[in-house]
């Protein structure tokens, strides 16, 4: 695990699209294809249009998201154009929204096109979706980039939740009907998926994140550490069984 500690919001989100950069071509040499899930809040702001092309600048590589496919980590059950989708956010702050056209060469899954369903139908078929496309990139993402909430949630993963104290072994996308924050209705990706992903970043900022930072992890000489007491916050649960990365800034 990494921690790295940038002055502000936006020196983070430099960190993180370069980071970001850099694991996708990492990805389309290998593998053709680069596999990643998105966390809604302030993340897609973060990964703004303007910001993931200064990345691929950058790296002096040219940006082709072709070979990107993007699933959201978890999405509100709100029609597309609702101010509470995350969808809606990457495509009105995220790179998404970057230019005309942008949407077509970059491959993104929402649950739009599941019309009437219920929340458990909408899971499996979001789930459905990700298993036929987990195989091209070796069966596991190859990135999640994920946020925090002040309660230490992760995802649609809530502290104290039954997605949490009792995951359904080999699920890959549940549901939830009694979310804490609103709206109730969602579908998320598991921890067992989470913690597959080769890479996994999060990304925190502001003085709301301090409590759970806090208390999740310690300062080791010159870097952090998680603390040898484990806590029962979501985030601090996602342990990927490749690198892990927290990307936080001053105030947090």
């Amino acid at each position: 695990m990494t921690l790295i500690v940038s002055p502000d919001k936006a020196t983070l989100a430099t960190k993180l699209c370069n980071l970001l950069v850099s694991q996708s071509v990492e990805a389309v040499d290998a593998r053709g294809v680069f596999v990643i899930a998105i966390s809604g809040g302030s993340i897609p702001k973060m990964l703004s249009f303007a910001n993931l092309t200064a990345a691929f600048t950058t790296a002096s590589v040219e940006m082709n998201l072709s070979k990107w496919v993007v699933f959201l980590a978890d999405e509100r059950i709100v029609a597309a154009d609702n101010a509470d989708s995350n969808l809606l956010a990457l495509r009105r702050d995220g790179f998404l929204g970057g230019v005309d056209g942008v949407e077509e060469r970059c491959k993104c899954y929402g649950i739009e096109g599941f019309g009437e369903k219920s929340p458990p139908e909408i899971a499996q078929a979001y789930e459905d979706a990700l298993r036929s496309v987990l195989p091209s990139s070796g069966g596991s993402f190859d990135t999640v980039v994920l946020g925090m909430g002040e309660d230490g949630h992760t995802c649609s993963l809530f502290p104290g939740h039954d997605l949490v104290k009792s995951p359904k072994p080999g699920k890959m996308v549940d549901f939830i009907t009694d979310s804490p924050k609103p709206p109730p209705e969602r579908i998320t990706l598991t921890m067992e998926v989470l913690n597959s992903s080769r890479h996994a970043i999060f990304a925190a900022a502001g003085a709301g994140k301090a409590g759970v930072l806090g208390e999740i992890f310690e300062k080791d000489g010159k870097e952090y550490k998680f603390r040898e007491s484990t806590t029962t916050y979501p985030c601090e649960m996602v342990r990927s069984e490749g690198d892990l990365v927290w990307l936080v800034d001053e105030g947090a």
